[in-house]
């Protein structure tokens, strides 16, 4: 008989199989990077949360405006501020190429929040996140079968526009 060489894969899963964490996976992989800081992991973390506030305090001034909107030109503005918005935090294009940044001064280290009320705020975001979820299941759902009367009612309701 010959001897042949395992597959790729099977000699991958035999190496991590025995580890319980990401350093002693990365660790046992030839030529691998080290693991990411979990310092750089939790303020990215927070600095998501702190986005995801910012987008749901929008949405929710948003919805106030709109239930206040008549016109066809009041809805537009609400839309194209949102717009605006929403592409503030992105950075401008520019035509003159990037100057090297001089040394970063040390960050400041970010102030440290309870962890039980980080997890209660973070919980009440992902709720409210799967709840809107489901409900623009349902509405797709609905909107399936819906005339074009009905889709109109539909996103009058939405918008909080009576007739």
């Amino acid at each position: 008989r010959i001897a042949r060489a395992k597959p790729a894969h099977t000699r991958q899963r035999a190496r991590t199989a025995s580890h319980k964490t990401m350093a002693a996976i990365t660790a046992s992989i030839p030529g691998a990077t080290e693991p990411e800081d979990e310092a750089a992991v939790r303020a990215e973390a927070m600095a998501i949360v702190a986005q995801a506030k910012r987008d749901i305090t929008l949405r929710e001034e948003g919805r106030k405006e709109m239930k206040t909107a008549s016109t066809k030109d009041d809805i537009q503005a609400l839309i194209n501020k949102r717009i605006a918005q929403s592409f503030a935090d992105r950075p401008k294009p520019t035509d003159a190429p990037p100057k090297p940044a001089a040394a970063p001064a040390p960050a400041p280290a970010p102030a440290v929040q309870d962890p039980a009320e980080t997890k209660a705020e973070a919980a009440k975001i992902v709720a409210t996140a799967k709840k809107e979820y489901k409900e623009r299941l349902e509405d797709r759902e609905k909107a399936k079968t819906a005339s074009a009367d009905e889709l109109q009612a539909m996103i009058n309701a939405k918008l909080g526009i009576s007739k």
